[in-house]
């Protein structure tokens, strides 16, 4: 069975007239993605992360290497509606003044039909549980609601892989949560990036670390992660729940 995401040689270099060969954000990176995987990627601040998203979903053209999805490849510079980038600042990606409008602008530009449109919005918003949010202007939502119209934006073009870049960032305990929730009963393939190694630990199956644009480590959450020389020499510290924790006894 072939992965649903395969990366082959993967490389990119952002100009920079200070450096002849630019600055390079992505070094030969080889990975798969099998369907139904729930991937996290981890690293410092400047560790390609997001340049990494911003390839596999075609946003930006490799230097070298290329992005294949079921086997052929990623157009670059080019939409494919079958993979969905969250966006880390929910800002950037709602527009429309009503939720309603913004997670029905996929779907429109799918150039589905009225009743399509209308089921896929529903659908949407009833996944994460936001039906009541649907006429709410956008800009009277708070954080933790944007967010999750944004993921139902997402979902409503029924793509084959998600992107989530840092969805729990700014969120309460209570949005977090409730981000948690979702992820887990979610369907789709995912990749998540996050800083947050206690959300990665809860839903992610496989954990990605990513240093100086390099493939560090690739493996069990819970296994990477508890290793702390591994974690500590690439700016990362181990979760707090993978520490041992001894019960204090009073007499």
């Amino acid at each position: 069975m072939k992965p649903l995401l395969t990366i082959k040689h993967l490389s990119f270099t952002y100009p920079d007239p200070a450096l002849p060969d630019g600055a390079g954000a992505i070094r030969e990176l080889d990975l798969q993605v099998g369907a139904g995987e729930r991937v996290g990627l981890i690293g410092p601040n400047g560790a390609g992360k997001t340049t990494f998203f911003l390839l596999t979903c075609g946003i930006l053209r490799p230097t070298a290497g290329e992005v294949l999805l079921h086997g052929k490849p990623l157009p670059a510079n080019n939409f494919t509606p079958r993979i969905a980038l969250v966006f880390q600042k929910s800002d950037d990606q709602l527009f429309c003044p009503s939720v309603w409008e913004d997670v029905a602008f996929g779907p429109q530009n799918l150039g589905l039909n009225n009743d399509m449109v209308e089921q896929r919005v529903k659908e949407a918003l009833q996944a994460v549980g936001a039906e009541t949010l649907a006429p709410r202007p956008v800009h009277h939502l708070s954080e933790g609601e944007k967010r999750i119209v944004a993921i139902a934006g997402a979902l409503a073009m029924q793509p084959e892989l998600v992107i989530y870049d840092e969805p729990s960032a700014s969120l309460d305990i209570r949005s977090r949560r409730r981000l948690i929730t979702l992820l887990k009963q979610s369907r789709q393939t995912f990749l998540l990036a996050s800083h947050d190694l206690e959300l990665i630990l809860e839903v992610c199956d496989r954990v990605l670390l990513l240093d100086g644009g390099r493939l560090i480590a690739d493996g069990p959450p819970a296994q990477i992660m508890a290793d702390e020389e591994l974690m500590q020499a690439h700016g990362q510290e181990k979760p707090h729940s993978l520490v041992p924790h001894q019960n204090q006894h009073h007499r």
